[in-house]
C-alpha cells in the first residue's frame, strides 16, 4: 500500500460542549496528543468540511508514512475528490505546533513525532 508524507487535513464538529472543551484543552500549544483510534484524513481541504455552523475544529497535520486508502474509500470516489484519503493507525503521537481561534472556529496544527 502506498504511503503519504506531508500535510493532511481533518475537520471536526462537536455537539457536546463538555467534549468540545475537553478536546480543546488537550490540544493546547506545546502538548503531545496521542490518538488511540484509527483516524481518517485527506491530503487536501476539499474533502474536509470547514463550513459547519458551530464549534468547528480544523486539524492541519504533518504526517509520516500514512497509508493511502483512496482505492478503498468510497467517499472519495462517490464525491469525486481528486486527492488522497489517508488512514492514520492507532497510537500516532503529535505535538501541537499552533492553536488559533478564527471566527469561532479553531485551527490546530499538529506535527507527528
Amino acid at each position: 500500500m502506498p504511503k503519504y508524507n506531508g500535510t493532511a487535513f481533518r475537520a471536526l464538529e462537536f455537539s457536546d460542549d463538555d467534549i468540545f472543551e475537553s478536546f480543546l484543552k488537550k490540544h493546547s500549544k506545546g502538548k503531545t496528543v496521542e490518538y488511540n483510534d484509527f483516524v481518517s484524513c485527506g491530503s487536501n481541504t476539499s474533502a474536509a468540511f470547514f463550513d459547519k455552523p458551530k464549534k468547528n475544529v480544523f486539524l492541519r497535520m504533518e504526517v509520516k508514512n500514512a497509508p493511502i486508502i483512496s482505492d478503498f474509500a468510497d467517499g472519495i470516489k462517490i464525491r469525486g475528490y481528486a486527492k488522497d484519503e489517508l488512514l492514520l493507525e492507532r497510537g500516532r503521537k503529535f505535538e501541537v505546533d499552533s492553536f488559533e481561534e478564527i471566527d469561532n472556529n479553531f485551527l490546530i496544527t499538529l506535527k507527528e513525532k
